[in-house]
């Protein structure tokens, strides 16, 4: 009683399904990695205006505004630094996906030099099963996992504001407006 295997699938194809998958991720990254530093920038210029408004206004905005104008400056620096980690990770992934692509390619051209140096059955019987192409795609459905993972704890991070603002140096506002204002934040400059 024999038993009808599958024909396996030729390496080639999967490794040339698996490099256009990563050169479809990188190019999807690439134009996230642009958007992230538009939206860095964006914040960053806002956070400028921001702060250089309640230093040259602090004497003419009552205690509330400030704290207002501190809170609405802190949710800005928050933003910031996640779109910063947003953007650092994202790089790295970036650069990852192109190793992959980039050993891809090298086994692809591997193969084919393989193929015209042997025979075509025999060489493609000298491959193996194709695991390696297996494993390449393994890893890069392992690492688009991982990478939804992090795209999901980085809106968990979104949440966390007590963690975020111990990494800012601040507990609140009173605390970031004595940092920006100095120690005597609350009404008219001292007289000397």
């Amino acid at each position: 009683m024999g038993c009808l295997s599958a024909p396996k699938e030729d390496p080639l194809v999967i490794l040339g399904r698996v490099r256009n998958n990563l050169m479809t991720q990188i190019e999807l990254n690439r134009i996230k990695i642009e958007k992230k530093e538009k939206n860095i920038q964006d914040l960053d210029n806002q956070i400028k205006q921001l702060e250089n408004d309640l230093k040259q206004n602090q004497y003419s905005y009552s205690d509330t505004e400030k704290k207002q104008k501190a809170r609405q400056i802190m949710g800005l620096k928050k933003d910031l630094l996640l779109e910063e980690k947003s953007l650092e990770e994202a790089r790295t992934y970036n650069e990852t996906l192109n190793n992959n692509k980039t050993t891809i390619e090298s086994k692809i051209e591997e193969i084919r030099n393989m193929q015209a140096i042997s025979a075509g059955d025999k060489a493609l019987a000298n491959l193996g099963d194709g695991n390696t192409a297996e494993i390449l795609q393994s890893n890069v459905e392992r690492m688009m996992r991982e990478q939804q993972i992090r795209d999901q704890n980085l809106a968990i991070l979104k949440n966390g504001n007590n963690a975020i603002n111990a990494e800012l140096g601040f507990k609140d506002e009173d605390d970031y407006l004595k940092n920006l204002l100095g120690s005597n934040s609350g009404g008219a400059p001292t007289a000397y």
